[in-house]
């Protein structure tokens, strides 16, 4: 049977001006591993409550790409806010998703002080710290303006004072590369062999790469943040089962990428 509209009755439920709100309470099970063979597992059970909020009319969305900037610091942040209003205007759309599209940078260093904390990270932007990424610093605009940012590349974006920033803002920040290739195949063979008992020893991962993305991999420093993210692709996998593997075992995994 269809139909049209229907109103949900709960104390868990609470509708506003265009918007519903609800809290949803999931129960689970934590298995946790025993220290050592003569001690038994522990099964936790635990509750989590979730709390959603939707929007009663659908937006019309517009999804913002971008890329490396010329500038740096304050400069750069402000022409990113200035270009997402412009887009919204000129698109009439109603929410806007940036999505960082560029080449793979090198990875940031967390220094204290400079990128370690949300303060610090600001009082960098005011200084246009030169270690700050093109990509954080798009971050963080978006971060400012409440606007989901989506990064495509395998470089350490999120730095702990971006996250900070962004949990304080209550804004969405995700991604660490597209995986859109053989990282993808490889992560979801690993998933699938995993996942019926069958544990893989040894992963050896090749790359053909042309064009300039094959040339800024060339580069010792943004081949490394590529090699990071392709060789944590399975961690999670791997973590999750500790059946297959000890604390600390995880399988061999060699990375190599040819321009």
């Amino acid at each position: 049977m269809f139909v049209e509209g229907f109103r949900v009755e709960s104390p868990r439920v609470r509708y506003g001006d265009g918007e519903i709100e609800s809290e949803y309470r999931y129960d689970t099970t934590e298995v946790v591993a025993p220290p050592s063979p003569e001690k038994g597992w522990v099964v936790r059970p635990k509750s989590v409550t979730y709390h959603f909020k939707t929007t009663t009319t659908v937006p019309k969305l517009g999804v913002m790409l971008v890329g490396w900037g010329g500038n740096n610091g304050t400069t750069l942040t402000a022409g990113v806010i200035a270009n997402r209003e412009e887009f919204k205007e000129k698109s009439k759309v109603d929410k806007v998703v940036v999505l960082w599209t560029a080449n793979t940078e090198r990875y940031s260093n967390v220094v204290a002080g400079m990128n370690d904390t949300m303060d610090n990270l600001l009082a960098s932007l005011d200084k246009d710290e030169p270690e700050m990424s093109p990509s954080t610093l798009y971050a963080i605009a978006c971060v400012m303006e409440g606007v989901p940012f989506i990064n495509g590349s395998p470089q350490n974006t999120f730095v702990p004072g971006l996250i900070e920033l962004a949990i304080k803002k209550n804004s969405v920040i995700g991604g660490d590369d597209f995986k859109s290739g053989q990282t993808k195949m490889k992560s979801v063979l690993v998933d699938f062999l995993v996942g019926a008992g069958i544990k893989p020893t040894s992963i050896a991962s090749y790359n053909h790469l042309g064009n300039n993305d094959g040339m800024n991999l060339s580069a010792p420093q943004t081949f490394r943040s590529k090699e990071i993210s392709k060789s944590g692709v399975v961690d999670d996998m791997v973590s999750s089962n500790a059946i297959l593997y000890e604390p600390g075992e995880h399988p061999d995994h060699v990375i190599v990428i040819k321009g």
